[in-house]
């Protein structure tokens, strides 16, 4: 809803499973942008729906299997049956078996693949949203991308998420928009002030 669609060169697209988003950027993005697919599964969860729209050549997708976290090294998550790799899960139902995850710092992921630009970073990860921003500072304040965040997964991400980015975020616009009958993908926008939307 706030987003700049056409100065999204570069996305980087945190958290993937079964890639519903995919269609929207192929559609709404620059003729050969790039896509980063960050996921723990990498592609492997993605619907035959979606897998179509990776093939038609439009768009460079690429494929990081890792998952973003606060610290480089492993995660121990749960894994489901449909491709879901969830903290969520892991603090909500601790009974349910562990896999471990190979896991980087968003900062480290930017500096690692060489990035010269980042327009625009999204983030869907099952409630690891918030320790991951922690460790995405440097990226947010060097190429200043448009932000659109899940705040949902955990009650107090929505005030500790958006608290956290008012300081990282100096000269952004803030909007939050509600895509559920309850407080299911809520979404945090963070725009740049020198992105002015042609509406």
């Amino acid at each position: 809803d706030y987003i700049d669609h056409s100065r999204c060169q570069v996305v980087l697209n945190g958290g993937v499973l079964g890639g519903y988003e995919l269609p929207f950027f192929v559609s709404h993005l620059p003729f050969g942008a790039e896509i980063h697919n960050v996921d723990p599964l990498g592609h492997d969860p993605l619907t035959d729906y979606v897998r179509p729209w990776l093939a038609a050549d439009s768009h460079r997708i690429i494929e990081h299997k890792v998952a973003l976290e606060e610290y480089a090294g492993e995660v121990e998550l749960p894994f489901d049956g449909s491709g879901e790799v969830s903290l969520y899960m892991k603090l909500a139902m601790p009974q349910l078996p562990t896999q471990a995850f190979p896991c980087l710092t968003l900062d480290q992921l930017v500096a690692e693949q060489g990035f010269e630009r980042l327009d625009l970073i999204k983030l869907d990860l099952e409630g690891a949203d918030g320790k991951t921003l922690t460790k995405s500072v440097e990226t947010i304040q060097r190429f200043r991308p448009q932000l659109a965040i899940s705040i949902y997964h955990f009650t107090n991400d929505f005030w500790l998420i958006p608290r956290f980015l008012f300081r990282v975020c100096q000269d952004y616009t803030f909007h939050v928009e509600v895509y559920s009958f309850e407080r299911w993908e809520t979404i945090l926008y963070a725009i740049p002030k020198e992105i002015r939307r042609n509406d």
